[in-house]
């Protein structure tokens, strides 16, 4: 399910927080899946890039990683 769809970014950084996280998805999720593409003159990347990470700290994976990955 996509719950964030971000454009236009300048540089290499974006911040989404837990809570912004949350918010976006209607629950906390403890596994996001990104997909990061890139596009320029409004032709876009035939590579898009797909990472899976499980996000970590207490009521998140506390058992599996007890507060750190």
């Amino acid at each position: 399910m996509l719950v964030r769809t971000e454009t236009g970014q300048l540089g290499t950084a974006c911040i989404w927080t837990a809570a912004v996280a949350a918010l976006d998805a209607g629950a906390p999720g403890d596994r996001i899946t990104v997909e990061i593409s890139g596009e320029r003159d409004g032709l876009s990347s035939w590579q898009p890039q797909v990472r899976v990470m499980d996000r970590a700290g207490y009521g998140l994976r506390w058992g599996q990683y007890w507060g750190g990955v």
